[in-house]
């Protein structure tokens, strides 16, 4: 009986392997009911022994018989639980595998609508929210995500197309969940929102507001909006395209 209970165990592990995560509530089911029958097959393999050692040759045998009986048993519980933990392993791993494939399509596909955002400013066009629409039924995308892909390109741009900083040196600090970090010394300069528009057009900045563009490398740029037209020792405020709050100051101590 219990031959025929493992062999239905394996064969309705085989037909569930592959399946998805919704199988994986069977597969402990299973190896819990593979657990007690090993327990099972040890207690009765320690009764066959005490019968055994008894001291009646009738006990010995049917002892004897009953140790066998049970460690065959038994074998057979460990090789069903060692398939079900390999197609739990196999499983684990399709997981793996499919998450890094659907990763790198979505890289690829990312980098494709940053680089036709970045062709697009280059030609002087704009991005409507027709064609963010678009892009986002096409990819898969939802249109916050597009638009984030449109700010990551809009630095991108800028960096490419205008010149670099002077060199003057202020202290930035950011907020991250609630928290302000350390403070760091960068190149930056100001300039107003018109001035980066005729170089930028697709920015479509505030032309009359104040701005603190930081090149952090060849690549990537922050475009943070002050209150004040100018840096000053005291700290002040600003929010960059993407949303993060700043403190801004050229205090010479940056802590």
């Amino acid at each position: 009986m219990k031959k025929l209970i493992c062999f239905m165990l394996v064969v309705g592990v085989l037909m569930n392997y592959g399946c998805s995560s919704s199988s994986e509530n069977q597969q402990k089911s299973t190896k819990s009911l593979i657990d007690d029958s090993i327990t099972e097959d040890a207690n009765d393999i320690s009764k066959a022994r005490e019968l055994q050692n008894s001291g009646n040759p009738l006990n010995w045998i049917a002892g004897k018989f009953k140790e066998e009986w049970n460690m065959e048993t038994m074998h057979d519980s460990l090789e069903t639980r060692s398939i079900i933990q390999s197609s739990q392993r196999n499983e684990q791993q399709n997981r793996q595998q499919q998450d890094a494939i659907r990763s790198q399509l979505e890289q690829q596909k990312t980098d494709i609508i940053e680089n036709i955002f970045i062709d697009q400013m280059f030609q002087g066009e704009k991005t409507s929210q027709e064609q963010i629409n678009l892009l986002s039924e096409k990819s898969g995308f939802t249109p916050e995500k597009i638009n984030e892909i449109y700010t990551n390109a809009q630095s991108k741009f800028l960096s490419k197309s205008t010149p670099k900083p002077m060199n003057q040196k202020i202290c930035v600090k950011y907020e991250n969940n609630y928290i302000w970090s350390k403070g760091y010394y960068v190149d930056a300069y100001l300039e107003k929102g018109n001035q980066i528009n005729s170089k930028v057009s697709s920015l479509a900045l505030e032309e009359n507001s104040t701005y603190v563009v930081i090149f952090w490398n060849s690549e990537n740029v922050s475009i943070i909006k002050i209150t004040q037209d100018s840096i000053s020792s005291l700290e002040q405020d600003g929010v960059d395209l993407r949303g993060i709050h700043w403190r801004i100051s050229n205090s010479s101590l940056c802590i």
